[in-house]
């Protein structure tokens, strides 16, 4: 390969020496370079093209066996979604539901309406208690320290509007004005 191909297909080996990890992680789609061929090693663990750019530029592969958004500890349960926000559980006994969404702090979940607090699966993914029976879980992030930004945009915008008030007032025009006899010499 010359120039800047090389680093593509490092990274190709690189999926396909940790292939079972992206599986793992719930990677559903690879993003790949269309002007190197794929490597013929993800085509047989079930890598399928599923979109190329008309431009030429990227081409898009499907996982074949990405792990889902959402799974419980009890193989017995379902769970249906229609957003990652929101996720609905039928179980007969207590289980677990993980998220496959990075968990760090700002995140909080429900359980039927009752706050309930978050655990993290392997330092990753997000995980809740959920009770026996049909239980709705929706999850909410709020960035730490989001009221202090909010505030301090908000005083920003004061100030600017602040700024351009002042100006107007400092404005005061050199010429006559209009219809005078003195702006006619």
């Amino acid at each position: 390969m010359k120039g800047g191909m090389t680093g593509i297909v490092a990274l190709e080996d690189q999926v396909v020496k940790h292939f079972k990890n992206y599986e793992a992680a719930g990677v559903k789609y690879l993003l790949m370079n269309t002007r190197v061929p794929i490597d013929p090693r993800l085509t047989r663990l079930g890598v399928r093209k599923v979109f190329s750019d008309p431009v030429g530029l990227a081409t898009i592969y499907a996982m074949p066996h990405p792990r889902p958004f959402f799974s419980t500890t009890n193989p017995s349960c379902t769970v249906s979604s229609t957003n990652p926000d929101q996720a609905t559980v039928h179980c007969t006994s207590a289980t677990t539901l993980t998220r496959l969404e990075l968990s760090m702090k700002g995140w909080s979940a429900t359980v039927n309406g009752t706050a309930t607090p978050l655990t993290t699966l392997d330092g990753v993914f997000q995980q809740v208690a959920v009770p026996a029976g049909t239980s709705t879980v929706t999850y909410r992030f709020l960035p730490p320290h989001e009221h202090l930004a909010l505030l301090a945009g908000f005083l920003g915008m004061l100030f600017l509007l602040g700024s351009v008030v002042n100006e107007r007032r400092r404005f005061v025009p050199r010429w006559p004005g209009r219809g005078s006899h003195a702006s006619r010499r």
